[in-house]
């Protein structure tokens, strides 16, 4: 409601209504007249600087609260890069380690199929020799046993490290 330079206002009070004329200017002068007269100045620029000293306050700790979390994020950040490169190296240490293996098990399964396609094809052998032959067969049947056995474990070993690495 918009009010004009000057205005009437009715109030209702029990016995009836009761019209009220005033000037916009002139009411608005006298309400700053009553407010000088009964409000102490110093009063209120103590509310107004206490108020905005708390504003202030308030502001530098929102501030420092947030430098604080900002380094503590960068802190996190450098300790979790350290750790994953860390498990990237040991994946790529164990992967080469799990393919030398894996190498050195087809030479002697190869070399193992060769002794025994020579123990089958040639009968010229002596019971000496074909117990060397046995021996032999029976170490490198031993050799890869531990070399899968050995495979095995490294391959538990970067399944842990690969659900290590998902996990954080």
């Amino acid at each position: 409601m918009k009010v004009k330079e000057s205005s009437n206002v009715e109030i209702k009070d029990e016995t009836g209504y009761i019209t009220i004329q005033f000037n916009k200017k002139q009411l608005k002068k006298e309400i700053i007249d009553l407010f000088n007269t009964y409000v102490n100045q110093k009063d209120v620029s103590g509310i107004l600087e206490t108020n905005e000293q708390k504003k202030r306050n308030q502001r530098k700790f929102l501030e420092k609260s947030v430098d604080g979390l900002k380094n503590k994020m960068k802190t996190h950040r450098k300790g979790m890069n350290l750790e994953n490169n860390k498990i990237i190296k040991e994946n790529y240490y164990l992967i080469g380690q799990i393919n030398k293996l894996r190498k050195d098990l087809k030479y002697i399964d190869d070399e193992y199929k060769e002794l025994e396609q020579k123990e089958f094809n040639d009968t010229r052998y002596s019971n000496v020799e074909n117990q060397d032959l046995n021996m032999a067969i029976e170490q490198l049947d031993q050799e890869v046993d531990e070399r899968n056995t050995e495979i095995e474990n490294l391959k538990e070993i970067h399944t842990k490290l690969l659900e290590q690495l998902q996990n954080d």
